[in-house]
């Protein structure tokens, strides 16, 4: 698994943003942007982490999403860390800086099996609840 940054806990994210117009080779370069910046690298290959799309927001303007994973301490450095690195990737491939959307949803601490998150303002290990949710019905 791939990851930014290098706190103690692993977070899931999600960046959007708006993008110069509705080139697909936008998505690519940004993702490839996104890979120069990886700072940890754990070996696992079942969930290598970078990955993009492409859309039109609620604004009918093209936005290009990257989804990767963050180290951070809470979910406001893991936001931070995300839209810092979505950022410096899509700069010079006519992605951002403007910031559509991010998300921070999910935080794994140890090995989690894969089908399964558990949902807090904070890290599983400290959720006050422990509500999990199944990662096909957070689609």
């Amino acid at each position: 698994m791939l990851w930014i940054g290098n706190g103690p806990e692993l977070w899931r994210v999600r960046v959007d943003l708006f993008a110069e117009d509705a080139d697909a080779s936008r998505v690519s370069a940004a993702v490839e942007g996104l890979g120069r910046l990886v700072t940890g690298d754990d070996g696992n290959l079942d969930r290598q982490g970078v990955d993009g799309d492409q859309g039109v927001g609620i604004t009918k303007r093209p936005v290009v999403g990257l989804l990767f994973w963050v180290r951070a301490a809470d979910v406001g450095g893991a936001a931070t860390i995300a839209v810092d690195a979505a950022r410096r990737a899509g700069s010079g491939c006519g992605v951002g800086p403007t910031l559509y959307d991010v998300l921070t949803p999910l935080c794994l601490t140890d090995a989690l099996p894969s089908s399964r998150f558990v949902l807090g303002a904070d890290c599983p290990s400290r959720a006050r609840d422990g509500a999990t949710l199944s990662a096909r019905s957070r689609r």
